[in-house]
């Protein structure tokens, strides 16, 4: 039974199984403050006599069917352009002020994140308001920098939890739940305040100390009291209209009817969303596709960086985030790397990951004096300068085509080391075959120095490779150890992993040491 809320005795926007008009795409929805009176009042025979019916054309209406989370019946709402004046509809609608409304989702009255209504809404979708509800206090020690919690915002000024993830010390505090708004921190209240101002200050906060934290909590319906979720990461490919097109809500200027996000936009936001969480401990969709509208059409991460600076200066993005999510619009853009720069043999010829990540795209083969450009992506010095030779006065990337510098790229000491280092291994294991039965190496056995027997076991303890009878000697007596394969297994993924924050250092030297040498020769002219 729906919880008692009064009806107006006028034209009351509570409706019982009303289906809304047709909604025509492409039309601007701005000052449609008033349409109550006037196409709702024409509708029920109440407009004024002798006046013409007012056209469709000039009088659109986006008629959204909302009910309150926790159990209400189904309000109308409509003429509203960002989330401040559509939580004020709500409001209006159900009769309770504007400020209870902590947060919408479409298409589910649960607390669940994956379906937050952020700067689009589907133009059938149902609005589900989330008001307050019971407000809490709680003392945290944090005893890690990290408390595993992402922050996201309404547009409103409320900032809520959006993520708890699993493991963190917050995940072990069982009343602080997704979805609980953040009201203040250590008595600093946060009403007002945006989503990366609260995760700045909560990311300030001492290490080895308590803090207090007042929370209020939607308010749910029986059916929803045991719920705690950790807020689950967003399945890609996942729409919550019906294909015929979103009203995109803007903090600045009317809201706009547009078609669905495209694959390219879907998944750039997607990923620009998860820099935002990993840089800024913050997710918003409608930030990230503020930011991927941005860069689409800009040349290069200069003019992303000026555009940014002036839409969304407030937000003091890092240097390197920029230039991260300037590399993910494009990644977006141009999946990957042109398929004629990475043939399948490079992968098939050996079947090594490393060695397919230690080639360089133009000639297949392992890098020999590797180069990086600006962008990120390496070559041998020959090739890229044998590319730039072909394309005579255009000196651009061979795999994402931007511009490069005017200098002269240099070597990459440390890609260069570890391309030797694998050269040598792979001669001394060619060189080894030779010694074993068949030509491929088919039945080679490494033999044990100590004792001549086959070394079928690693050590996990000594990183040595044993054979049985060192297995069974003092020396490693009581270690840890497992069958060969399994441990060069183990190798491989941790050098990955060790690889991976090496390469995005080095990436940044190396574009900071270009950015130098750029000044360089501006100097000099």
């Amino acid at each position: 039974m729906p919880l008692g809320l009064g009806r107006r005795k006028k034209a009351s926007p509570l409706v019982e199984n009303e289906e809304g008009e047709p909604i025509r795409a492409g039309l601007n929805v701005a000052g449609m403050d008033g349409l109550d009176g006037g196409v709702v009042g024409l509708g029920e025979g109440a407009a004024s006599e002798g006046l013409p019916p007012p056209l469709n054309s000039m009088r659109p209406r986006l008629i959204f069917h909302t009910q309150l989370a926790h159990g209400s019946p189904t309000g109308r709402i409509e003429g509203f352009s960002n989330v401040r004046e559509l939580y004020a509809k709500i409001g209006e609608a159900f009769g309770i002020p504007a400020s209870e409304v902590m947060f919408c989702t479409l298409n589910t009255h649960k607390v669940d994140m994956d379906k937050l209504l952020g700067g689009q809404i589907g133009l059938e979708d149902f609005i589900f308001a989330h008001v307050k509800g019971q407000k809490k206090e709680i003392e945290v020690f944090k005893g890690e920098d990290a408390l595993g919690l992402t922050i996201t915002d309404n547009g409103a000024g409320y900032a809520f939890i959006k993520r708890i993830r699993e493991g963190s010390i917050i995940h072990q505090i069982q009343v602080i739940n997704v979805g609980d708004m953040i009201e203040s921190i250590n008595g600093h209240r946060l009403i007002g305040c945006r989503h990366y101002e609260v995760a700045k200050m909560l990311k300030e906060l001492p290490r080895g100390k308590m803090f207090t934290i007042k929370l209020v909590e939607p308010l749910k319906a029986f059916d929803m009291i045991s719920q705690r979720s950790g807020g689950s990461r967003s399945a890609s490919g996942v729409q919550l209209g019906t294909g015929r097109g979103t009203l995109r809500l803007r903090s600045k200027g009317p809201a706009t009817v547009e078609e669905l996000p495209s694959a390219f936009e879907e998944k750039a936001i997607e990923k620009v969303d998860d820099l935002l969480e990993s840089y800024m401990g913050i997710r918003d969709s409608e930030l990230a596709a503020t930011m991927v509208e941005l860069g689409k059409d800009k040349k290069n991460p200069d003019e992303f960086a000026e555009a940014l600076d002036e839409t969304l200066g407030d937000f003091a993005f890092p240097d390197e985030f920029v230039f991260d999510v300037w590399g993910a619009i494009g990644d977006a853009k141009v999946p990957k790397a042109i398929p004629s720069l990475r043939p399948r043999a490079v992968s098939s010829r050996s079947g090594s990951m490393l060695e397919e990540e230690l080639s360089c795209p133009v000639c297949c083969e392992i890098f020999k004096e590797p180069v990086v450009l600006k962008c990120s992506h390496s070559f041998c010095r020959a090739c890229l300068q044998e590319f730039w030779n072909k394309k005579k006065a255009r000196r651009e990337c061979p795999i994402c085509r931007r511009k490069c510098s005017l200098t002269e790229p240099t070597v990459s000491l440390a890609l260069k080391n570890v391309a030797d280092t694998f050269l040598r291994e792979q001669e001394r294991r060619t060189a080894t075959s030779r010694d074993g039965t068949g030509a491929e190496g088919k039945g080679l056995e490494v033999k044990c120095a100590s004792h001549g027997e086959a070394v079928k076991l690693f050590c996990m303890d000594d990183f040595e490779v044993l054979c049985f009878v060192c297995h069974t000697s003092k020396k490693h007596q009581g270690h840890r150890v497992c069958p060969v394969e399994e441990g060069a297994q183990d190798l491989r993924v941790g050098l990955k992993e060790e690889l991976t924050p090496l390469k995005k250092h080095l990436r940044r030297l190396y574009e900071a040491k270009q950015e130098c040498d750029d000044t360089t020769v501006h100097i000099k002219v």
